[in-house]
């Protein structure tokens, strides 16, 4: 099991050898490019009690502008723990986990300020009680069927706040906010 406890450039690869699960500590930053943390070929397994942040540029395209980066990319599949306090923020997507289903369990601030906050492309969990935010969606579920459960915020300035391709549950408990420009 790997632990950062300096800051460190990223991206951080899980790939490696002894780096996963992973413990980003409180008080540690790590900054990437294009990405924070990424597991490629592994299911992931990340905990953060930190910030992990992806600078990424801007791509452009003609008269179109598409922002770049995923913080926290999982190409098969995995589990993501965003603890109090800890910070997972980038210009693209906050985290996307495919290839295998995946777990948010977020109790700090995820965002994905040019995509979707949190992107489960084959199924998986959504556990929310603190902030989820993204353009496209909030949180988007698709190649399986999902859930989301909610006491927290999610909110998506140009899209659904919460939305599944392939069917899922959602529950919005009391103290829960779920807010979209498309659907809540």
């Amino acid at each position: 099991m790997g632990t950062i406890t300096a800051s460190a450039a990223g991206p951080v690869s899980l790939d490696a050898s002894g780096n996963n699960p992973l413990t980003i500590a409180n008080g540690v930053t790590i900054t990437g490019t294009l990405a924070g943390v990424t597991a490629a070929s592994v299911a992931g397994a990340l905990t953060n009690h930190g910030s992990i942040l992806a600078t990424a540029t801007v791509v452009a395209t003609g008269t179109t502008t598409t922002p770049g980066g995923v913080v926290v990319q999982f190409g098969a599949g995995g589990a993501i723990t965003n603890q109090v306090g800890g910070v997972i923020f980038g210009g693209g997507s906050g985290v996307t986990v495919a290839s295998g289903a995946g777990r948010v369990s977020n109790y700090g601030t995820l965002a994905g300020a040019g995509h979707v906050g949190v992107a489960l492309d084959n199924g998986g969990v959504v556990i929310n009680t603190g902030s989820i935010l993204g353009v496209e969606a909030g949180v988007r579920v698709d190649g399986a069927g999902g859930g989301a459960t909610n006491s927290g915020t999610v909110v998506a300035t140009g899209g659904d706040g919460i939305g599944f391709s392939q069917g899922g549950t959602v529950t919005n408990n009391s103290a829960g906010f779920i807010s979209g420009a498309g659907a809540g």
